[in-house]
């Protein structure tokens, strides 16, 4: 798992690694876990995450609709998790269960212990469902006006009834690796690759809108900041949410998804892909087979963003 040692201010915005206190150590074979797992993924051994699991349920598998018990609040002594949506005033998911009724169910033991929640489905949630990616956004008196980046449709709307402005990063990375293989022997490493794409990025909902609006730093026109506007996307982004700050006086931003993204990997990890490559040539007398892992944390932060949403 990264650690401090691998952010370089010089190609990445802000470090989304894990640092090496927030690492939860396996009690049985000592290896560290990213923050939040409920087992160790090296043994599969029982770590501990701060809140006791309630009820014998099933949870819901990745590729199946789901029940998130989500955590709005709570005792500070209560659990990590309801610290945190106190302290940032946000919800954060408790659990993803299969059946409503178990769902329901968790969300009342936990208010026995003076932890709030409630729950929220999947088909809220709909992260095959993309929001809304603006290409513009023009500010006027009262009102805000959205470009749909893809049709150029234009959504006018009064900034009383902008209702939440969520703050977050994406991120991809991806590792090619080539190997050498033998029949009865391990896999020899012959080459190794790897990249890593950061991208701020802001979701913007109007009352009664769950899909929402996106802004991100590639194809948005920064041109409504005005002298502000600098060379840098990611710093006009900054310059874009203190804009909209300015124009939404009594609107809700959520900016804390950076510090509580450790808790969401429990419930909602970050999605990795692996790929198979084939065989292939590379470089001065380098063949053999190779393969891809891709992580993404794209529906992680779709899921978080709608959320706040639907807690409002």
């Amino acid at each position: 798992m990264p650690n401090e040692s691998t952010f370089d201010p010089a190609i990445q915005t802000e470090n989304i690694a894990f640092s090496p206190d927030e690492m939860a150590a396996c009690g049985k074979c000592g290896r560290n876990n990213a923050p939040g797992r409920p087992s160790c993924i090296y043994c599969g051994e029982r770590l501990a995450d701060g809140v006791e699991h309630l009820a014998d349920v099933r949870a819901a598998e990745d590729w199946e609709p789901a029940f998130n018990v989500i955590i709005t609040g709570g005792e500070s002594s209560a659990s990590d998790i309801a610290k945190a949506a106190s302290k940032y005033g946000v919800g954060l998911p408790f659990a993803r269960l299969a059946e409503s009724e178990d769902a329901s169910a968790t969300v009342a033991e936990l208010s026995g212990r003076h932890i709030s929640g409630l729950v929220v489905p999947d088909t809220l949630l709909a992260v095959e469902w993309p929001h809304v990616r603006l290409s513009s956004i023009e500010f006027g008196v009262g009102q805000l006006r959205f470009t749909d980046r893809n049709t150029g449709k234009i959504t006018e709307s009064n900034t009383a009834d902008i209702a939440l402005v969520v703050v977050g990063m994406l991120f991809n990375s991806r590792v090619d690796t080539l190997e050498k293989r033998k029949r009865g022997a391990e896999a020899k490493r012959l080459d190794e690759s790897a990249a890593d794409e950061f991208e701020p990025v802001v979701d913007i909902y109007i009352a009664g809108d769950a899909r929402g609006f996106r802004v991100t730093c590639s194809g948005f026109d920064f041109r409504c900041l005005g002298d502000e506007m600098t060379m840098f996307a990611a710093k006009n982004i900054t310059l874009l949410v203190e804009h909209l700050r300015r124009a939404l006086p009594h609107t809700k931003f959520v900016e804390c998804y950076r510090e509580v993204r450790p808790l969401l990997e429990n419930v909602w990890p970050t999605t990795i892909r692996r790929e198979p490559q084939g065989f292939l040539r590379a470089g001065l007398g380098k063949k053999g087979f190779g393969r891809s892992e891709i992580s993404s944390n794209a529906a992680q932060f779709d899921r978080f963003s709608r959320t706040q949403f639907h807690i409002l």
